[in-house]
């Protein structure tokens, strides 16, 4: 799962739709919200996708490795044949 999938976004969400989804979110995931004990490791997970997301330089990086670990697993199943 990525940190769209978290987020409910798209890959080329703008800066706005990222907020926006972290806050809505947020609101049902927060531990002061929400007492259940899943959702408290659900909410810092969507608080670490938010911080990555929401910083441009972060988000490149982190585009560029799961670009780049994605491409590398097409590439070892290109190899296997049926």
């Amino acid at each position: 799962m990525t940190y769209y999938d978290i987020l409910g976004i798209s890959n080329n969400a703008t800066s706005s739709e990222i907020k926006t989804a972290y806050r809505q979110k947020a609101k049902t995931l927060h531990p002061d919200m929400n007492k259940e004990k899943d959702t408290s490791k659900e909410f810092l997970k969507l608080q670490e996708a938010y911080d990555v997301l929401k910083d441009d330089v972060k988000r490149k990086e982190y585009d560029y490795k799961l670009n780049t670990s994605s491409r590398s697993v097409q590439n070892q199943w290109s190899f296997v044949s049926v």
